[in-house]
């Protein structure tokens, strides 16, 4: 049984598309079905039911694709045994939501460049919700979220810990230093807010919802660290992540208005998928990113 043929047959399960998985290998089509026919054979039953362009996994499929993720996972164990940290290379594919990776992202890219240099970081930004769905689909070796705690039967939390969502502005804001402020006060004034897909707008949008109240933002963009400049220089009230704009709060640059109701908890998170091998490379860049996360968070 030969592992390329493994490895076809695992991305094959991902995309659901012979011309695809074709594509995405660089391979004729024709290689793909004779690898996924080669393997059904040494096999004994059929991995596959082709319905018009996309194939789904039978029961038995289903089943050996636990299999073939264990073997793959060997395999890659294998090839870095006796390797040492200035030998390993390829590529980290990292996902990470755009508020945890901008404010930390060089001095943590830098010191892990510095224990492995031939190692390529290819790092996407999106939500936590389209993370996950890379994990699942291998997309991404190890993602960092945040939102509410994943529970998920392929996903593996390597670190957790929880934080608030929570309106700021500018110590000079009339609300500032109130106490019990209604939400009603606070949807009345400037609203700097995230777009609407973010889990934070997702968040206001439900309070709102819950006391009748309509949600009208005069600025709307999707980067935080953009949106606490803003608030700092009074143009208005947002709603953010309190590891956000902690190092603001002492340095009085900005205030946490004490808004009734917003009391809800939510996780920064480090996951990957349970089936992947967690390589020297991997573990590193989590370690880095825990060590980085328990230091300035």
């Amino acid at each position: 049984m030969e592992l390329r043929n493994i490895e076809t047959f695992i991305k094959l399960t991902e995309l659901e598309n012979f011309s695809r998985t074709a594509e995405y290998l660089n391979y004729s089509q024709s290689t793909v079905t004779i690898q996924i026919q080669q393997l059904e054979k040494e096999l004994g039953f059929q991995l596959f039911e082709r319905i018009g362009k996309k194939v789904i996994l039978t029961n038995l499929g289903k089943q050996f694709l636990s299999e073939a993720k264990e073997m793959k996972k060997i395999e890659e164990q294998m090839l870095h045994l006796g390797m040492n940290k200035d030998e390993v290379s390829g590529t980290l594919r990292v996902g990470s939501i755009e508020s945890l990776i901008n404010p930390y992202s060089t001095k943590l890219i830098t010191e892990y460049h510095r224990r492995f240099p031939k190692v390529k970081l290819d790092i996407r930004t999106s939500h936590t919700t389209d993370l996950l769905q890379m994990i699942k689909q291998n997309a991404l070796d190890v993602a960092v979220g945040f939102g509410r705690k994943i529970a998920d039967r392929d996903c593996c939390i390597a670190y957790a810990r929880p934080f608030r969502l929570s309106f700021v502005a500018h110590p000079k804001n009339e609300l500032a230093g109130q106490r019990k402020i209604r939400l009603e006060e606070v949807l009345a004034q400037p609203l700097l807010l995230t777009e609407r897909d973010s889990i934070y707008r997702q968040e206001l949008e439900e309070m709102a919802a819950n006391e009748d109240a309509l949600i009208s933002p005069t600025i709307e963009i999707d980067n935080t660290m953009i949106l606490m400049e803003l608030v700092q220089r009074g143009l208005g009230i947002s709603f953010l992540p309190n590891y956000i704009f902690q190092k603001s709060i002492s340095e009085k640059k900005l205030s946490i208005l004490d808004v009734k109701g917003c009391t809800r908890k939510f996780w920064c998170q480090i996951f990957h998928h349970r089936n992947k091998w967690v390589s020297p490379a991997m573990k590193a860049f989590v370690d880095l990113t825990v060590n980085s996360f328990q230091t300035n968070l």
